[in-house]
């Protein structure tokens, strides 16, 4: 997208990628979940641009940005979002986080209530209850086997599932979703078994404006109408 700039800053000593736009307004950033990166929002963000400077950083592990060995847990994750605004000196962006993205900044802005002044959480990967259920490790590891199978293959054998999967998806967003698979580190699958299912903490902490967003679970939606009538429940200025 021609409106972006690409840099990198460093952030808990290590790199993270992300994009810009260059018109102005106030700051917006939109966090991608797993294995995803911030081009996945190019869509989002084509629609948002002209009312916000919106910012598209790659996440540890993911797209552009640097990957290391360990540090994918909810903190790690919550220091990083933290540390890049912190870097960037943004005022209070509003934050839109998808999937994981959204467990982060939910997690953020109740951690630190003055980094941010709205949230938009979209399709968290959130349960109804705190502990697992039997069938968890089976699904994380179906899930993490999944993952590392589509990492391995041609990005043109990628592009055709997506298009199979997603049919009502555009050329462009099923080539970004295709990349995002081979960009994404293999490190970074750590982020799945370090999930913390205690979602229901931070979200009593948050301050600020925020918006749940759920999709189809026909579609593979992540929220249950039990997860979002609870996070009504707990969230106070939902």
């Amino acid at each position: 997208m021609g409106s972006f700039q690409s840099h990198d800053v460093l952030v808990n000593n290590i790199k993270i990628h992300y994009q810009v736009t260059s018109g102005k307004g106030p700051p917006l950033i939109l966090v991608h979940g797993f294995s995803s990166f911030g081009s996945s929002w190019y869509p989002t963000a084509h629609l948002l641009k002209n009312n916000y400077q919106i910012y598209l950083p790659d996440n540890r592990g993911h797209g552009y940005s640097d990957a290391t060995e360990t540090e994918y847990g909810p903190t790690d994750r919550v220091s990083d979002l933290a540390g890049f605004i912190h870097k960037l000196n943004l005022n209070k962006p509003c934050i839109v986080g998808h999937s994981l993205g959204a467990d982060t900044a939910a997690r953020m802005a109740a951690e630190y209530p003055d980094l941010t002044a709205c949230l938009v959480l979209i399709d968290p990967p959130w349960l109804e209850s705190n502990e697992p259920s039997n069938q968890m490790p089976a699904q994380i590891e179906k899930t993490r086997l999944e993952i590392r199978h589509r990492m391995t293959l041609p990005l043109k054998i990628l592009i055709l599932l997506g298009k199979n999967e997603h049919p009502s998806w555009t050329e462009e967003e099923i080539h970004t979703w295709a990349l995002g698979k081979k960009l994404v580190n293999p490190h970074a699958l750590q982020s799945i078994d370090l999930l913390d299912p205690d979602w229901q903490s931070p979200v009593s902490l948050i301050g600020v404006p925020t918006l749940l967003i759920t999709g189809d679970l026909n579609l593979g939606g992540l929220v249950s109408p039990e997860v979002s009538a609870l996070f009504d429940s707990l969230c106070p200025v939902g």
